[in-house]
């Protein structure tokens, strides 16, 4: 997850640590972590959100400081393995609510992508996208 219009911070989520990188004199720095996993002593369930928990400040086992967040925050997500995954593109609010913007599948699924949704998000008032023109239309 990246916050909007940054490059040099980013939010990583490895199993269930979440992890806050800073980029510093070009080199990737963790700066706060936290266990972002199922409760401790429950048993996980698929309504179990991990993020949700990362939002709300409650995550264990936290270190540095929690990261005000304060811009949107941009994200990929892919599940899944082999042929059968599907990524989704987003974004969460500054009020912590997500926004789904489109997803892209595999063959089996054929889920599509909202291109043109998911384009503008991405591209900022000054940025000049030739890639993207024609999505953007």
């Amino acid at each position: 997850m990246f916050p909007q219009g940054e490059a040099l911070r980013y939010f990583t989520v490895n199993g269930d640590v979440l992890s806050l990188v800073e980029v510093k004199d070009g080199f990737p720095i963790v700066t706060y972590q936290g266990y972002v996993g199922a409760p401790f002593d429950k048993e996980f369930t698929m309504e179990y959100d991990p993020l949700g928990r990362f939002l709300e400040n409650k995550a264990k086992n936290q270190w540095g400081t929690y990261p005000k967040i304060n811009k949107l925050l941009i994200y990929e997500f892919t599940t899944g393995w082999g042929d059968s995954s599907t990524t989704f593109y987003g974004r969460i609010t500054t009020d912590k609510k997500e926004e789904l913007l489109g997803t892209t599948g595999d063959p089996i699924t054929g889920l599509p992508a909202n291109t043109k949704q998911i384009m503008k998000t991405f591209k900022l008032p000054w940025e000049s996208r030739t890639d993207a023109q024609q999505a953007m239309k």
